[in-house]
């Protein structure tokens, strides 16, 4: 049985991640660090675990200094805008990054016209039970892995497009919602795509444009789908 999970529904660059690291460090909780959203298996985490144990205990942390380089080199740019690290908690909506699902594809690709990571309360209620199922066993997987009497916690702005969902799959969930003008946040958001955008290479002027123009009206929706949808669940 998973416990009631603690989801931080709110839009992006509100410290969120601040959030989310701070209340990590209250054993209560579960969260999935990075490397585990790209290795679904019970048995490939179990595998890195005791990799890491070998490598602290009889190689002198060697493989992790090796580790540490290659995070550098890898996330470096984006550091400063948001941290990142292979055993650092993040978004579990990298879930679902393997089948072009997750919103991380937007540091990807300005295609945010043709392609919607937000709108899922909005999607076919099949297509919503097959996302919020596959969602549900990977947190059940993670319980199992970091210990079933801990709660999942999860922060995630795309999720502010599928409360209804999270709620549907997680009837007794708990929702924090953080506060800071959108005067801040927004441009903040525009901000770490647009550098996610440069960073892939030679992209359409004109496409990065359309993709902010639709980001900012995602922002807006952002702000009130949430709370929108909380009414409707005191």
């Amino acid at each position: 049985r998973v416990k009631p999970p603690v989801f931080i529904i709110v839009h992006a660059r509100r410290g969120t991640t601040l959030a989310l690291r701070l209340m990590d460090a209250d054993e209560r909780f579960s969260t999935f660090k990075y490397y585990e959203l790209l290795l679904p298996s019970l048995l490939q985490k179990k595998l890195v675990r005791l990799a890491a144990w070998i490598d602290a205990h009889l190689l002198g942390r060697a493989l992790e200094r090796r580790l540490q380089a290659w995070e550098k080199r890898k996330f470096g740019p984006m550091q400063h805008i948001h941290k990142m690290g292979l055993t650092i908690p993040e978004e579990d909506d990298l879930l679902y990054f393997n089948s072009c699902a997750s919103g991380f594809w937007l540091t990807k690709l300005p295609y945010m016209s043709e392609l919607d990571f937000f709108h899922i309360d909005q999607r076919p209620a099949a297509s919503r039970r097959r996302m919020m199922k596959f969602y549900k066993e990977c947190v059940r997987r993670q319980l199992y892995l970091n210990g079933s009497d801990r709660i999942h916690l999860s922060k995630n702005p795309t999720y502010c497009g599928r409360v209804e969902s999270l709620i549907e799959a997680f009837p007794d969930a708990r929702f924090v919602i953080l506060y800071r003008n959108p005067h801040e946040t927004i441009p903040s958001l525009l901000k770490l795509l647009n550098v996610g955008w440069k960073l892939q290479g030679n992209l359409s002027e004109d496409r990065i444009r359309e993709s902010n123009q639709v980001m900012t009206g995602l922002s807006y929706e952002s702000y009130l789908h949430p709370l929108t949808v909380l009414e409707r669940h005191p």
